[in-house]
């Protein structure tokens, strides 16, 4: 039997291409992936789209919602991190909106653990006076960093959600 050299090439690519769909669908049932915000604030349902557009052309929403991350200001760097990749499409506005959703769902998911330890809740009675008594976590202390350059040639921009 003899292969035909003209088939090689188109067979491997298919490969790739079914092999691609496979790793795709797989990743996409981790936990994050399938977020339901639906009894978020109306503020931060809409910063979690902006989060799931932006954040999900690089890598899957499960990347970052599955990180173990509860320092604030962590998410600050990580997004200004990924604000550098101009395949992100991320721009100032939309790097404080993604922040605000991560810090607000870091701060939810805490409290969550919490419950299900059995550990006192971060709430009005188990705080000083002088804190907050909304279910949001404190703003970020720090700024988003300015990363604004110009994209690169042969880039075209693309519309904000």
């Amino acid at each position: 039997m003899t292969i035909d050299r003209r088939w090689i090439a188109p067979a491997l690519c298919m490969g790739l291409l079914l092999g691609c769909a496979t790793c795709a669908s797989s990743t996409s049932n981790r936990r994050g992936d399938n977020l339901d915000v639906a009894l978020y604030p109306k503020d931060i349902q809409d910063a979690y789209k902006v989060f799931a557009v932006r954040c999900s052309r690089c890598h899957t929403l499960a990347r970052p919602l599955n990180a173990r991350i509860n320092d604030p200001q962590h998410w600050v760097r990580y997004v200004a991190r990924m604000r550098l990749n101009p395949a992100s499409g991320i721009n100032a506005k939309n790097g404080e909106v993604i922040i605000r959703f991560l810090q607000y769902y870091t701060h939810q998911r805490e409290e969550e653990r919490r419950e299900r330890d059995g550990e006192p809740q971060s709430g009005p009675e188990n705080e000083s006076p002088a804190a907050s008594e909304s279910d949001s976590p404190p703003p970020a202390a720090e700024a988003l960093p300015a990363v604004d350059e110009p994209p690169p040639a042969g880039s075209s921009p693309e519309a904000n959600p």
